[in-house]
């Protein structure tokens, strides 16, 4: 048995593999330092770390075994590989660890190494919109409280968890974990990976609606945080959205709940956006807890709460939570607030976009103090045969609350379309490019939001 308190060591990879037959090891630079830490595990060869783990995955455009190389030069002491590289390494790592399929081989060594410690606390988070902020906020205010191990960025697949799982030590008191979904079944699989303790479902939403085929789908994939719990596990969830709070009926043990709306366990009044984030008021049993936060938009008062709600199941007092929600920093990613030429506030939420962070958006940019306040809305994809009437509603809710909407892209001629004479519509961002100093004026503020595949950040570029 490992010691409770050991990092991974290459004799912890050695006993495992021989325990569960999965590959064969090799040490080609002779006998090893059985004794040496294990580094963190990753299968992009340029951050390796000394003495980490390379993992070579077969991808649709990139065979990870043509960076085995790199990744030795880097310095990782441990290569999980299909076969042998072709080429003869320029460095030789102290063990190779053969595997026919390695991305099984990473999942079951992640299971096996997160088996190591009983005592954890593992929270897993899901939802359409806002998984890695909510997940960074909870991370963030139960750093406060305890030791904790977080995914980074958005870390919520079937790669990225067993990675994440891979950093965790015996200092960690708690891992905060992001799953994300395309179809039923995978939060299923993450699950039986991660054995989460506490999980929580913050909405749903028609995001990849043209791989999982309908709504409710969505929602039975979501509910699969909920139905993989052990017993007595808690279920965190969003009071205000119908199709998550039935999922208390599913749930194996304790049922915390977060929202806006009168009932909810952990709910949120008086909220106001202000310049420097947002303020709030959180009530708990009939207790009041006012908190200023570094969070920018009301849609962050979710986050907020569910972050509330998680501290309370893990045992923090109400008092401290309140506290802990306060020190949060501002996201440094996602949505950022940045100035670019002629003086205008660019909003830059570029990253991805479905109706509901596009409602988000579309909030924070109305609560902006400038002279006129543009929104540039490029497609949202995957929403399969509601793609127009989801456009349309964005548009609608564009013109409320934009003076000027252009729409970018072959689907986003719906929201101009809504949004009526405030709008305009550009089939391409190449055409957007030819009128953009016509279109803005010195001190707008710009908000900038489309789906990943539009890559909105060229225009944001353009902008700054």
């Amino acid at each position: 048995m490992l010691e409770t308190f050991a990092q991974l060591t290459l004799g912890d990879l050695r006993r495992y593999i021989e325990e569960s037959g999965t590959g064969v090891l090799q040490t080609p630079a002779g006998e090893p330092d059985w004794t040496a830490l294990l580094g963190p595990a990753t299968n992009d060869s340029r951050d390796v770390k000394p003495g980490g783990l390379f993992v070579a995955l077969q991808g649709e455009h990139s065979d990870g075994h043509r960076f085995a190389g790199a990744a030795a030069s880097q310095g990782a002491s441990a290569l999980l590989l299909a076969h042998l590289p072709e080429q003869e390494l320029p460095r030789l790592p102290s063990v190779i660890w053969l595997a026919s399929d390695p991305l099984q081989a990473l999942q079951g060594f992640a299971g096996w190494w997160r088996s190591r410690f009983p005592d954890l606390r593992v929270i897993g988070i899901t939802g359409s919109v806002g998984k890695t902020t909510t997940k960074d906020v909870i991370a963030a205010a139960l750093a406060t409280q305890m030791p904790v191990l977080a995914s980074p960025r958005s870390f919520n697949n079937e790669i990225g968890l067993p990675l994440t799982l891979l950093s965790l030590s015996g200092e960690h008191r708690a891992a905060v974990l992001e799953m994300g979904i395309f179809d039923v079944g995978d939060i299923a699989f993450l699950a039986g990976i991660a054995r989460q303790n506490v999980g929580v479902v913050l909405n749903v939403d028609a995001v990849h609606l043209e791989r999982a085929g309908s709504i409710e789908r969505i929602a039975a994939a979501k509910q699969e945080m909920i139905d993989t719990l052990p017993p007595g596990g808690i279920s965190i969830l969003n009071y205000d959205d119908p199709r998550v709070l039935p999922m208390a009926a599913m749930a194996p043990g304790p049922v915390l709940t977060f929202g806006l709306e009168q009932g909810a366990d952990w709910q949120g009044v008086d909220i106001e956006a202000t310049p420097d984030g947002l303020t709030l008021t959180l009530i708990h049993a009939g207790d009041r807890f006012p908190i200023r936060s570094a969070l920018p938009g009301r849609h962050h008062a979710y986050a907020l709460l569910a972050a509330a709600a998680t501290l309370d199941a893990i045992g923090v007092l109400p008092q401290h939570i309140a506290e802990a929600l306060a020190a949060v920093p501002a996201p440094a990613a996602r949505q950022r607030f940045r100035r670019g030429v002629s003086d205008r506030l660019v909003i830059d939420d570029s990253y991805n976009a479905s109706p509901l962070s596009m409602s988000a958006a579309l909030e924070l940019l109305a609560a902006q103090a400038a002279p006129r306040r543009v929104a540039i809305l490029a497609d949202m994809l995957e929403l399969g045969p509601i793609s127009e009437d989801k456009h349309r509603q964005v548009g609608e809710w564009a013109a409320a609350m934009a003076d000027l909407v252009i729409a970018v892209g072959p689907q986003a001629r719906f929201i101009a379309d809504a949004a009526g004479r405030n709008a305009t519509w550009f089939p391409d961002k190449a055409a957007f490019r030819e009128h953009i100093d016509s279109l803005l004026r010195p001190g707008d503020a710009v908000l900038v939001k489309g789906s990943r595949g539009m890559e909105m950040e060229e225009v944001v570029a353009w902008l700054l």
